[in-house]
């Protein structure tokens, strides 16, 4: 799924910032997320939880999540 991520993260360039957290190495605030399976994908805006799914994702529909936050 990272290399999906990077790929996302180019097309997409500065609209998205993509934050990856080793959640072995941050078990507290996995904790604090409710982090229940990996990869979990979640998508903020302004600091407000938009979209949350767990497993990987198509990146069309991270794209159409994004997009359709960005045009709101």
């Amino acid at each position: 799924f990272a290399p999906q991520l990077e790929v996302f993260k180019k097309e997409m360039g500065d609209k998205v910032r993509i934050v990856k957290i080793d959640v072995d190495k941050n078990q507290e605030l996995a904790g604090k997320l409710s982090v229940k399976s990996i990869p979990t994908v979640m998508i903020y805006q302004k600091g407000e939880l938009k979209y949350r799914e767990a497993g990987a994702q198509p990146i069309a529909v991270l794209k159409k999540e994004i997009e359709g936050l960005l045009t709101a």
